[in-house]
């Protein structure tokens, strides 16, 4: 994308939120990933602690580089995996039960 013709058309702006949720989101994601104990990630048979954080990292860096939209997909795909998947069941396992 040409910055220079593109930079005050509604498509660059639509780009750039749609890029920053997707960061925001993946940032959130490692977070969380990164303070949730291996254990948490064993207990609900998803992948281990270290492959997640991997992942989310390159997702980020994948939606940061963009690639003509494809790299924003492919990152917004394992970031979304994560927070509609993994998080939650992370959060059930560690969330005490009264």
């Amino acid at each position: 994308m040409n910055l220079l013709y593109a930079f005050g058309s509604v498509t660059f702006y639509a780009y750039l939120v749609v890029t920053v949720l997707i960061v925001g989101g993946g940032l959130f994601a490692l977070v969380h990933a990164l303070r949730a104990p291996e254990d948490a990630f064993r207990a609900t048979g998803k992948w281990q602690k270290k492959y997640w954080s991997l992942t989310l990292v390159a997702c980020i860096l994948l939606a940061l580089a963009g690639l003509n939209g494809m790299g924003l997909v492919i990152g917004a795909i394992g970031v979304l995996v994560y927070m509609l998947d993994v998080k939650p069941k992370l959060d059930e396992v560690r969330r005490p039960r009264y």
